[in-house]
């Protein structure tokens, strides 16, 4: 039998007011200016935005912890997939829109 993992799969839209606000770095000599908005709030969430900005979404009920395991760039939000361990999402019930239409019977 499988082990069995709760997998949090959460939408950042990068469009909204929240990804725009100016993101602080953790090492000062780390110069990204170069980057596009998208691209600083992927490395934010890299290095540990999500504990900070959305712990009640991050908190366990069963005390298992969770890893961030792949943010995924799209055009209008960021994909992020957090488990236990390493696992395969179903597609079926993903939130992604573009996973979403395709899955979706049609008449």
């Amino acid at each position: 039998m499988k082990p069995f993992s709760n997998i949090h799969e959460i939408l950042l839209l990068t469009t909204t007011s929240f990804s725009h606000r100016q993101l602080c770095e953790k090492n000062d000599g780390d110069m990204q200016t170069h980057l596009t908005i998208n691209e600083k709030l992927k490395t934010a969430c890299w290095n540990g935005l999500l504990e900070e900005m959305l712990p009640e979404v991050l908190q366990s009920h069963n005390s298992e912890k969770y890893f961030l395991w792949e943010v995924e760039t799209r055009d209008s939000f960021l994909k992020i997939k957090l488990a236990a361990y390493p696992v395969r999402l179903d597609k079926y019930h993903s939130l992604d829109p573009y996973v979403f239409s395709k899955m979706r019977h049609m008449n």
